[in-house]
């Protein structure tokens, strides 16, 4: 598909690569008796556990692999990294790359992503960003590519790829389309699925089901046209609608929406989960990548819940086509979608041709409940949305009047009262951005060497991994670093920046949880209360990890992040605290 036009070194094995190596599409030729040894590496015991058939991309099979032999993948066990591929994306003795390109520019600095390689074509590719600095990826065609100025194209608006951490990864395909006027135009799915028909293409009747564990989707092997990281044409299922009552229910009535949280976010500052309750579609929330994302609602009360309408984004077909499967439960807790806490109300699939309208859902049977909980299922993507409105269920009294004797004819009905037109209440006013609380200073466990990395690096407002501005610890168990925060409002979300300057070094940080208390350190008394937890994620670990304490019941102004698990260091670049 391409070669890459630049060379690098992986920071943690010191392995070099040479400009002119071999880019190749999403897709692996299979896993058989043929990779054992390859496969029991991984852990898959026996083998033949991790079989995966032919046609499907490498990060797809490494979940596949991964849920078959019940292993973690990718991981680092005894220094060594076990995955399909490398941490830079590539394999084999005679080495391709796959995915990421990640050995080959700086992944966490700059703007736009330099020039990393050349199509057969010609055209050039790049690495992931738009804007690193404003944490904007573009946004994509079915190629892999869109128009607009790159580092090196003088100004001028160009056709040209991106790596992206979804399949194809690089190149779908070769762009650019033409409009009906004869000028150059996006590659739309349709078009990228037509240059690939017949048997191993696209569409050909060989769609299977994946499962992973993120859950089970369809794939249609050896596609390489995705929007979303989905290849498969699924159609949305029909809404199951109840039998209507036996009058006409009165106008809905939307719940009060009190706060929402994600599972992650991508940026606080453009992409609050707030966005999603502000009464705005034109205001987004956004997730990291990750399998199985999450947007919950907090209602303020518990409550019956009739209806939800999720109005997916509508802005771009690429990045509304993320949404992909997803299910629509109400619960007890934020993120809870496990019975018997909680109860799913329906699932249903981005569906290009209806996207403009809300997906609706009827919760109408559900128990009592707090928190209303958007899910996806399937491979890897982002989760952002526009808003998720809630309705309160309809009293329709707690039993049915007998029906009248057979041998009688029923009473005529009452006329029909003249409709009544009632609009919705007004929508809050939207929330204010989040506000950083002040800090006052941070204490440790435990502080490694002698002032070269103590804990006031961590509340310095330098959320990089410049070496002058990291905290570390001691090789401890149960490591912990507190910061206070100053004056009495009530504290919100927690970030939690680890470091990004090593992956050996960012490993570290494993499993950790945040805690509210009223001293140094102070995780197990009646004056704490635990605000979450959290694990170190290969994937995400340049974005924050964000904990909220708003939930909480204590008044402490010590916030504590505190390891769980085997003995380590700890060693992060920032703690932000933000009011509630």
């Amino acid at each position: 598909m391409a070669l890459t036009t630049v060379g690098g070194v992986d920071a943690r094995t010191s392995k070099t690569f040479l400009a002119g190596e071999n880019i190749y599409g999403p897709f692996e030729a299979g896993f058989s008796s043929q990779q054992d040894s390859q496969l029991a590496g991984l852990g898959c015991n026996p083998p033949s556990a991790g079989y995966v058939d032919g046609g499907i991309d490498t990060q797809t099979a490494e979940a596949v692999i991964a849920q078959s032999c019940s292993v973690v993948l990718p991981r680092i066990e005894n220094g060594e990294y076990k995955s399909l591929l490398d941490e830079c994306g590539g394999h084999t003795n005679e080495y391709h790359f796959h995915e990421r390109l990640s050995c080959l520019y700086d992944t966490d600095t700059g703007g736009h992503s330099p020039k990393v390689g050349e199509g057969l074509d010609g055209t050039a590719l790049y690495g992931k960003w738009e804007d690193r600095a404003g944490l904007a990826l573009p946004a994509l065609d079915a190629c892999g590519a869109h128009f607009g100025v790159t580092p090196d194209s003088g100004g001028q608006v160009v056709y040209h790829h991106h790596v992206s951490d979804l399949p194809p990864f690089t190149f779908g395909c070769y762009g650019p389309a033409t409009d009906a006027s004869g000028n150059p135009a996006l590659v739309s799915l349709a078009q990228c699925r037509a240059l690939y028909p017949g048997p191993r293409g696209c569409g050909d009747g060989d769609e299977r089901t994946i499962t992973t564990a993120a859950g089970t989707f369809t794939y249609d092997p050896w596609c390489p046209c995705f929007l979303g990281g989905q290849n498969a044409i699924v159609p949305s299922p029909p809404l199951a609608s109840a039998s209507p009552p036996p009058s006409s229910p009165p106008p809905p009535v939307l719940a009060v929406r009190a706060d929402a949280s994600m599972s992650s976010v991508i940026s606080w500052q453009n992409y609050p989960p707030r966005n999603a309750i502000d009464g705005n579609p034109a205001t987004l929330c956004a997730s990291d990548q990750g399998v199985s994302n999450w947007l919950s609602v907090e209602l303020a009360s518990d409550t019956r819940v009739g209806e939800v309408a999720v109005l997916n984004r509508n802005d771009n077909a690429n990045y509304a086509a993320w949404l992909g499967e997803f299910e629509v439960w109400v619960g007890a807790s934020a993120g809870d979608t496990t019975p018997p806490s909680a109860s799913k109300c329906g699932d249903a699939s981005y569906d290009a041709q209806t996207n403009a309208q809300p997906y609706m859902f009827s919760c109408a049977g559900s128990p009592l409940a707090r928190f209303v909980t958007i899910k996806q299922v399937g491979p890897a993507r982002y989760l952002t949305l526009a808003e998720v409105e809630v309705y309160v269920a309809h009293d329709l009294g707690s039993s049915p009047s007998p029906s009248p004797s057979p041998s009688q004819p029923p009473p005529s009905p009452p006329p029909s009262p003249p409709p009544v037109v009632l609009a919705p209440p007004s929508p809050p006013p939207p929330p204010p951005m989040p506000v950083a609380a002040a800090l006052q200073d941070a204490t440790m466990k435990t502080v490694y060497g002698v002032g070269e990395w103590p804990p006031e690096n961590c509340i310095d407002g330098d959320t990089s991994s410049a070496s002058e501005s990291l905290c570390a610890s001691q090789s401890r168990n149960n490591n912990w670093i507190s910061v206070r925060v100053t004056g009495t409002a009530a504290i919100g979300d927690v970030a939690v920046w680890n470091r990004v300057d090593n992956t050996e070094f960012a490993e570290w940080l494993g499993d950790f949880e945040v805690w509210l208390g009223a001293t140094v350190g102070d995780t197990a008394s009646a004056t704490s209360s635990k605000c979450g937890e959290a694990s170190y994620d290969e994937q995400t670990n340049s974005r924050p990890y964000v904990v909220s304490c708003g939930q909480v019941t204590s008044s402490g102004r010590y916030v504590t992040v505190k390891q769980i698990g085997l003995k380590r260091f700890l060693s992060l670049a920032e703690v932000q605290v933000f009011l509630a």
